[in-house]
């Protein structure tokens, strides 16, 4: 191939390159739920010891396999100790899957940067990150109505145990937290209250911790794409559903934390129940918007 050839294919290959890049900051800009992505776009990676890499579960569900993020600590590979592990669920993104993954890829980031400077006090204890893509976007972290999202399934019945299975983690409740950001807040309360044998804390970031009065009021779209419009349906992963039901092992098994932005009127509402329900909480309004980022500054994590 001559000098030529070579450089106008490097010239191409550049501009296509350019022209992705650009078009997804148009995306962004241009979208509606523009405003939760901004704090993204500033952003850039802490310095950490450890290090994150993007790995997947390898078995395939009706859709695809569970790719996810996951953090190492600096010691993994020389240490031959097992570790606590972090879950972390992301909120709504519409975005395209390379998008999605560098915000992921910013939140692990951001959540490692914390946790080494709290092991560093003598605060908390070296821990695993893993950090999952829905695969959809804005599946509430709940099973599809129509069966082709099955993220609940595919988070309980594929990824922990994939995760137990491939690093040395320890594989115990109290060893695991669960936590989330705005939609991955609702996940991860609701979730941890399903399931409240699985995890040892749950930590809600802003969660859209939403009733079904809320949800299709306000999220009419996710109410019909993920729950068919049904409210018997949507009982099945509701928070405050599985908070009564298990209320007793959570009030004495599972340590809660709701760290609040904006989304003050559904969390004092969840605040309300765990409170009726006797269940201890420790509850934080911040003076962030919806920005995980700025209530990591204000809210240390374990």
């Amino acid at each position: 191939m001559s000098i030529m050839k070579r450089k106008k294919r490097r010239l191409i290959v550049l501009s296509t390159l350019a022209a992705v890049v650009v078009g997804g900051v148009f995306w962004i800009l241009n979208n509606t739920s523009a405003r939760f992505f901004t704090p993204y776009l500033s952003m850039r990676p802490d310095a950490i010891q450890g290090h994150i890499d993007e790995r997947n579960t390898g078995e395939k569900s009706q859709t695809t396999e569970m790719t996810y993020i996951v953090y190492f600590p600096h010691d993994y590979e020389k240490a031959y100790r097992s570790y606590g592990v972090i879950y972390h669920l992301h909120g709504m993104s519409p975005a395209p899957w390379w998008i999605t993954k560098r915000m992921l890829n910013l939140e692990v980031n951001q959540i490692a940067y914390h946790l080494e400077d709290a092991v560093a006090l003598g605060e908390a204890e070296p821990m695993i990150i893993v950090a999952p893509y829905d695969g959809y976007g804005r599946s509430m972290w709940s099973n599809s109505a129509d069966g082709q999202n099955p993220v609940e399934t595919d988070f309980i019945q594929s990824l922990i145990p994939h995760i137990d299975a491939t690093y040395r983690t320890i594989p115990q409740r109290e060893s695991r937290v669960l936590q989330g950001f705005s939609m991955g807040g609702f996940g991860a309360v609701k979730t941890t209250a399903k399931y409240p044998h699985l995890f040892g804390t749950v930590i809600s970031w802003d969660g859209a911790l939403h009733t079904w009065e809320t949800l299709s009021q306000r999220r009419a779209d996710i109410a019909e794409d993920v729950f068919n419009n049904d409210k018997s349906y949507f009982a099945e992963y509701s928070p405050a559903r599985w908070i009564n039901e298990n209320a007793k092992l959570l009030r004495n098994e599972v340590a809660v934390k709701l760290v609040v932005g904006e989304l003050t009127d559904l969390n004092r509402e969840l605040l309300r129940q765990l409170e009726a329900e006797n269940i201890p909480v420790e509850y934080v309004e911040t003076d962030c918007q919806h920005n995980l980022f700025c209530m990591m500054d204000r809210a240390a994590i374990p």
